[in-house]
């Protein structure tokens, strides 16, 4: 009965460490407004880059090698109003509402800052061939004073364990929220422009609920 105590308390607060009704309650903030800066959107890119400078610089080389074939994507997403910098905007929005929290324009008791740092194309894994898209999106809740009492990202990187030592890239588990997202061959994008922005989408919707769900607050 002990060790089943202690391990439903580590589970409750494992959740309490991601779950912004502590912050809320604990400074009393009862509205959000979402602040969000379009000219500070970086250039798209081929691969997500990743934390450390092997994976940068791997990112750097591919997207310098398919930069014709992300410009041309780049293109048909504006030629059929994929909007995706939007796509995350209402999605912050609408998902905060769904947890209960109030979204409001003009002063509120703390404002959610976020910022788009990656976006473009990539392939799903390595070792698969499938082709999709992706956004890396960063966050900050600021009280009115200016201080920061939570930050959260959509991808976080994992602690280094045995496994992912020992097996690379073999060790990561598919992320089945993405099954059905993504093409073959990147032509499929261009002759089905509405699987372009659904794929979009989806993919807006899982780095949102990644960054709020990875939440680390300050409070």
């Amino acid at each position: 009965m002990k060790a089943y105590f202690f391990i439903a308390a580590g589970i409750f607060l494992a959740g309490c460490v991601s779950d912004p009704g502590v912050a809320l309650t604990k400074h009393h903030i009862e509205t959000i407004s979402v602040e969000f800066d379009l000219k500070k959107i970086p250039a798209s890119r081929f691969s997500e880059a990743s934390h450390d400078l092997s994976g940068q610089a791997a990112s750097a080389l591919s997207t310098l090698i398919h930069r014709k074939e992300i410009n041309s994507l780049v293109g048909e997403m504006t030629t059929n109003k994929i909007e995706f910098p939007l796509m995350v905007s209402s999605n912050v929005v609408h998902t905060l509402e769904q947890r209960g929290y109030r979204c409001v324009q003009g002063p509120s008791d703390a404002t959610l800052v976020f910022e788009i740092k990656q976006w473009g194309f990539d392939e799903s894994s390595p070792f698969s061939a499938t082709r999709l898209p992706f956004v890396v999106i960063e966050a900050g809740l600021r009280l009115p004073e200016g201080k920061v009492i939570w930050r959260g990202w959509s991808n976080k990187p994992d602690k280094p364990t045995l496994r992912t030592f020992a097996f690379g890239p073999l060790a990561s588990v598919p992320d089945k929220r993405k099954n059905g997202i993504g093409v073959t061959e990147w032509a499929d994008y261009y002759d089905y422009p509405e699987k372009l922005r659904e794929d979009w989408e989806r993919i807006v919707q899982i780095a949102v609920e990644d960054m709020l769900s990875a939440a680390n607050w300050k409070g």
